[in-house]
């Protein structure tokens, strides 16, 4: 069932694109790489990445200067969603410069919390360790996702202990960006299907973004759609109040007019865009 929805996403996704651009080309790189970060029995394609090198690119990449890396995390929940479903995205950043390098991760109900994050962890110290080939530099690597996408992105940044298995921490990530992302876990697990975070309700905190800041995190960004639901719009801006209040992190929130939840991650594939807009000033800003 969940291919087959998930093919049907990139079927929809591609018709809008081409109707959101009207008709315009959308822009394209070559050299597009896909490699495994982990040797999971039974993943699929879900221990998969791809690599879209910046349009600057070419080899051998240690002739030429390295590029910064945006590493995006899909949304779906943590039970549907694919790389796939965003391939435009990952063409349009690596157009404008960004090494772009888009992951999967294992879904519930095969993988249950913390499994997911611990995927993406895995997928950030393969970019750290390879990145360089690919002419991206792994001293400036942004992390952004969307929806659930966005929580692991806040995760792995606030919980030390994915990327310290790694011999990581998040002082190698140079920023991250959540896009109407969920951060509190106790608030909405109660309505997820127990097959992500369990049943044991004393466990929900724990795997919350916003119970793991700390002083040092990277610097932030958070972006949420005009027509959220109020519940997914106070995630972001809760977690803005609670970074804020570390003193010692920047943190932007910014609200996208004209969206809802499907739309603010769809419109940052086409070729004009206030979200990406954002995110952009949000990278050069940090670089």
């Amino acid at each position: 069932m969940w291919p087959l929805l998930d093919w049907l996403i990139g079927v929809a996704t591609a018709v809008f694109l081409f109707f959101a651009n009207w008709g315009d080309e959308l822009p394209r790189v070559d050299h597009v790489a896909t490699a495994y970060y982990a040797p999971l029995p039974q993943a699929h394609n879900k221990n998969q990445l791809d690599i879209y090198p910046s349009d600057n690119y070419q080899a051998p990449a240690s002739e030429q200067p390295l590029s910064p890396v945006l590493f995006f995390i899909h949304g779906g929940g943590l039970m549907i969603g694919d790389k796939n479903n965003h391939t435009q995205l990952g063409h349009k950043f690596a157009s404008m410069g960004y090494t772009t390098v888009l992951v999967n991760h294992r879904l519930s109900p095969e993988a249950a919390h913390p499994e997911h994050i611990e995927d993406i962890a895995t997928a950030f110290a393969w970019v750290q360790k390879n990145i360089a080939k690919y002419g991206g530099d792994r001293s400036r690597v942004f992390v952004a996702g969307h929806s659930s996408g966005g929580y692991l992105g806040m995760l792995l940044a606030a919980d030390s202990r994915y990327l310290a298995k790694h011999a990581l921490s998040s002082k190698h990530i140079r920023g991250v960006v959540a896009i109407s992302g969920f951060f509190h876990i106790e608030r909405l697990a109660e309505e997820r299907p127990k097959s992500v975070w369990s049943e044991h309700r004393v466990s929900w905190p724990d795997a919350s973004p916003a119970n793991h800041l700390k002083p040092g995190l990277p610097p932030t960004l958070l972006l949420y759609a005009e027509h959220d639901n109020d519940a997914r719009k106070l995630e972001s801006i809760d977690l803005a109040k609670k970074i804020s209040a570390l003193g010692t992190t920047s943190v932007d929130i910014h609200q996208i007019a004209d969206r809802n939840h499907a739309t603010i991650g769809m419109y940052m594939m086409t070729n004009e865009d206030s979200a990406s807009a954002h995110l952009l000033t949000f990278i050069d800003r940090n670089l």
